[in-house]
């Protein structure tokens, strides 16, 4: 799953995905980097490069790369 999210990713995909119930989006196009938060919360948060992402982001007080075998990709586009 790691290397999936990282191709989709760097390929410039909007990504939205689930976990544990709550639903996360990743833009990965913006002027500042790419950006990522929960939606319908105001805490996104924005890193460089995908590594950067998967290390830095936290859900549930663990690293993203930490999580990413229970999260559920929803949408790719």
């Amino acid at each position: 799953m790691r290397q999936k999210l990282i191709s989709l990713i760097e390929a410039g995909s909007d990504i939205e995905f689930s976990y544990n119930g709550m639903m996360y989006t990743i833009l990965p196009w913006t002027d500042d980097g790419i950006t990522i938060g929960a939606q319908g919360v105001d805490n996104d948060a924005t890193f460089p490069d995908a590594a950067a992402l998967l290390q830095g982001y936290r859900i549930d007080g663990m690293p993203l790369e930490d999580v990413l075998d229970s999260i559920h990709l929803q949408f790719t586009g």
